[in-house]
């Protein structure tokens, strides 16, 4: 039994991130922004805890900060004798314990007055609680006291009320809020009137590259500046925009004491040291998912410089800015690994605890992930895209309702989903894929998600034929027959045969089915047998003829046909 210690719990978290980070269309805005949040989290608060009592953990790499964090020499746990204990110090989110509550209101005190001058805009707050570790859970603390922060911010003026116009001020370029100071925001570049949150935000974003770039291998290149990276996205005739995070995580941690019960054993104790490990292990496998995905992406161009800028990178949470050839491959990849990581017992130095977690979790030691791709013409707004790369992240999620064994458990299953904005186009996902209807109503001209779960891992999945007709590998062998060239440099399928049957697609199901029955006899051979949705030509299992569509949901009312012959057409455009 644990002996009773009146201890402080003190949670602090920023909020906003997403809006705070993409408020404008500038890119080293995005990038810096991005720094201040996981900054005030990560080195403020650690040193804020340093000031309170703590051991110093703070370091960049992400690798050596856990080590320290996990070391009960440097990070001191409370019940030896420690004035403050950092249980977590992640990108928006920390927890600590103090033993006072003079400390705790010191630590918070510190974090949110440098938010308020180092990161104006940006919301910052924090809460503490009483807890005795010896009579009471405390995961049961934590959980009240976020939902006691929600209701701390309510009494706070908003972050905007801190930039008001009387007198009357010129507005700053980029962010709308008054104007500041009238400077440039690169030596190269014309002086402009800029706020005080769009020079904080400028000021962070060198700093930003430099430590990615220290993240990554010696032979990976990141943009080493915020121009290298404009000069290059400027050459590109398709810019991707990734946004990816984990699957049912949430839920997992609210039960998480429940799941480290069988592993790491029961009380307080187990609880906060599971907590701070899974914590660092969530984001060791974003880091490492991250450098394996940028080889794939560093691939797909011929400069020596990965054109990706990865604006969030924490905890679970993914998203980057990239050349549009390198996008379904980043992201796949980026996927591909994050589940791979997640399942490995040799995480330095948190050893097999998400593993652990994950098999407690779901009956499987695998985490999975999902990423929604936009894909925009360069100049197009950057706001509108990252909208609609985060309305097809939901749109891959909803492979939770599908991939489900014979008695509706959950699986983990990792998929994306993606979509080409042509220019002039909205970037409402919902108008976009209303556009994206054939003529007579009945079916739909898209055929996400895609499936990235090796099918093997997903044997136990009730319904197959939806698994087999959603995996990326199928689309990536229909995006092949399209782009493959014979001897001669020619395309072994025309342009006029696959142009064709792209217009006979909107048109409906019956329409290019007589379509593609016209030219199957001369270019079955020559890829277009690939492209086929229905079962094979002849087969006598399915009693079809064959087809771009495939039969997906059937109701009392009508029959949904759906194709995937859009998305390979985009998909291949990409690499042209």
């Amino acid at each position: 039994m644990e002996r009773r210690m009146r201890v402080f719990v003190t949670l602090i978290e920023t909020d906003g991130n997403q809006r705070y980070i993409f408020a404008t269309n500038r890119l080293r805005q995005n990038v810096g922004a991005s720094e201040l949040i996981f900054r005030v989290c990560t080195q403020v608060v650690l040193e804020a805890a340093v000031r309170a009592g703590a051991g110093d953990c703070w370091r960049s790499s992400t690798t050596e900060r856990a080590r320290r964090l996990v070391d009960p020499a440097c990070n001191r746990r409370i019940e030896d004798g420690a004035d403050c204990e950092v249980v977590v110090a992640t990108s928006g989110r920390a927890i600590l314990l103090t033993r006072s509550l003079d400390r705790a209101r010191a630590v918070v005190r510190d974090v949110t007055a440098w938010g308020a001058k180092q990161a104006p805009g940006l919301s910052v707050a924090g809460a503490t609680a009483e807890c005795d570790l010896g009579a009471g859970p405390v995961h049961e603390v934590i959980r009240r006291l976020a939902r006691t922060l929600p209701r701390v911010r309510g009494t706070l003026p908003a972050p905007e009320s801190r930039f008001l116009r009387w007198p009357v001020v010129a507005d700053c370029a980029t962010s709308g809020l008054p104007a500041s100071v009238w400077a440039r925001p690169t030596g190269g570049e014309d002086a402009e009137p800029q706020s005080n949150v769009a020079q904080a935000k400028y000021r962070q974003a060198q700093q930003a590259l430099e430590r990615l770039q220290s993240q990554v291998a010696r032979d990976q290149r990141l943009p080493a500046s915020i121009e290298e990276i404009e000069r290059q996205l400027g050459e590109v005739s398709w810019l991707g925009v990734v946004h990816a995070d984990g699957n049912g995580l949430g839920k997992v941690f609210i039960d998480l004491d429940r799941h480290l019960q069988a592993s790491q054993g029961s009380g307080n104790r187990a609880y906060l040291d599971g907590l701070r490990r899974f914590s660092l292990g969530l984001e060791l496998c974003t880091e490492s998912a991250f450098r394996r995905a940028l080889v794939v992406a560093a691939s797909h161009v011929r400069d020596d410089v990965a054109p990706v800028v990865p604006l969030v990178l924490g905890g679970d949470d993914f998203t980057a800015l990239c050349d549009g050839r390198s996008a379904l491959p980043l992201a796949r990849t980026f996927l591909e690994a994050f589940e791979q990581e997640a399942a490995s017992d040799t995480i330095e130095p948190v050893g097999d605890i998400v593993a652990q977690v994950t098999r407690a979790a779901f009956g499987v030691p695998r985490l999975s992930a999902c990423a929604g791709v936009a894909l925009v013409k360069p100049h197009s707004p950057f706001y509108a895209a990252y909208d609609l790369a985060e309305a097809l992240l939901a749109a891959a999620k909803t492979v939770k309702w599908t991939a489900r064994d014979s008695q509706g458990g959950e699986l983990p299953c990792s998929a994306l989903d993606f979509h080409l904005l042509a220019a002039g186009s909205a970037g409402d996902l919902g108008l976009v894929r209303g556009e994206r209807t054939s003529q007579d109503g009945r079916a739909r001209l898209w055929g996400g998600p895609y499936v990235v779960t090796p099918a093997s891992a997903l044997a136990q999945v009730a319904d197959q034929g939806w698994l087999t007709s959603h995996e990326l590998k199928r689309l990536e062998e229909r995006v092949r027959a399209i782009v493959d060239r014979d001897e001669e440099g020619r395309r072994r399928l025309p342009g006029t045969v696959v142009q064709d049957l792209r217009a006979a697609v909107f048109e409906g199901k019956d329409i290019a089915d007589r379509s593609l029955q016209l030219v199957l006899p001369r270019y079955q051979t020559r890829g277009l047998a690939a492209l086929i949705e229905a079962e094979a030509p002849g087969s006598s299992a399915s009693g079809q003829a064959p087809s771009l569509f495939r039969r997906e949901s059937e109701s009392a009312d009508a029959t949904v046909f759906v194709t995937s012959y859009l998305d390979v057409l985009d998909a291949a455009e990409l690499r042209a």
